[in-house]
């Protein structure tokens, strides 16, 4: 999915893999493609993710720093990030380098019907 104006500039995803206790979410299945990284404009809905995380701060609305972060657990390890923005209405974690737009499946059903074939 193109979500709009966006250059190709990728980034990795860089976590430090400690294994404190603490509240957290899953971002789980984001690949690099061969010879280069996920389009910054493109979103992908992942039905195993439990959060919302964009990459691509030009896509969001009202980027503010959080007093309470969330961690996440992904293929890199474990990352942090304490800033929160909207994305056409759905709240978005704001995790500048990570390497792909994010969307909860389980959080976009809370709020829309979502049907699609297999």
């Amino acid at each position: 999915m193109n979500l709009g104006a966006g250059n190709d500039d990728h980034g990795g995803l860089y976590g430090n893999k400690d294994n404190d206790d603490g509240e957290g979410a899953t971002l789980l299945n984001c690949t690099f493609l061969q010879g280069g990284g996920l389009p910054r404009n493109h979103g992908y809905l992942d039905n195993c993710s439990t959060i919302t995380v964009f990459i691509n701060g030009d896509l969001l609305d009202n980027i503010q720093m959080v007093n309470k972060g969330m961690k996440i657990n992904c293929n890199a390890g474990v990352v942090r990030t304490n800033q929160h923005g909207d994305y056409r209405g759905v709240n978005t974690w704001y995790l500048p380098e990570g390497i792909a737009n994010i969307f909860s499946m389980h959080e976009l059903e809370q709020k829309y019907r979502i049907t699609y074939n297999s």
